[in-house]
């Protein structure tokens, strides 16, 4: 799946049941590897945040492997994974 991470900013994220989860923020990286790590996401109001790692800033972080398809919105596998 080739897509830059500028043109992930603002899409919809939602998971694989078409749950809206939030906003696509960025991206983290491994600078050493090259490799993506997670999906931040700004988190929509009615989230339970708690059921997601987050970062200092609020952000929910999706691990980028667990995004399965970008098109007009990033789907996004949920479950054990997110933790």
């Amino acid at each position: 799946m080739k897509t830059s991470t500028e043109s992930l900013k603002g899409k919809v994220v939602m998971d694989e049941n078409g749950m809206m989860l939030g906003l696509a923020k960025n991206v983290s990286a491994n600078f050493r590897t090259g490799e993506l790590v997670d999906l931040l996401v700004e988190p929509a109001d009615d989230i339970d945040q708690t059921l997601f790692r987050q970062n200092d800033k609020g952000s929910i972080l999706i691990p980028f492997s667990n995004v399965q398809s970008i098109k007009d919105v990033v789907v996004v596998e949920t479950g054990e994974k997110t933790r």
